[in-house]
């Protein structure tokens, strides 16, 4: 069970866009792993693909509190919100990694 603490994971106020004068929008970084954690404050970001970026930058953090617990759920996601509430995009958490298999020869 996720230990989810959206401050340590998204942490905020890191883009300071708006003080260049650069437009920035708010977004909301759900997370669905064992538990659902809605993300109330959201962050600032630039557009969409920063969004993404924030995003798995988070599901990999959430990656290493599970293997740190003895599992891995590549099938959990973080849904990107707007202020409105809506989907913008789905970022899994077996998005967040490249999985490699080493095989030895026999």
């Amino acid at each position: 069970m996720s230990t989810f603490d959206p401050l340590r994971t998204f942490p905020h106020k890191h883009n300071l866009a708006w003080l260049e004068g650069r437009p920035v929008s708010r977004f909301f970084f759900h997370v669905f792993d064992a538990i659902v954690a809605m993300d109330e404050e959201g962050e600032l970001a630039d557009d969409l693909q920063a969004a993404r970026t924030i995003a798995f930058k988070g599901a990999r953090e959430l990656l290493c509190e599970q293997i740190s617990q003895g599992y891995l759920n590549l099938d959990n996601y973080i849904v990107i919100a707007d202020q409105s509430g809506h989907e913008l995009a789905r970022v899994r958490f077996g998005e967040a990694l490249a999985v490699h298999s080493v095989h030895t020869a026999d």
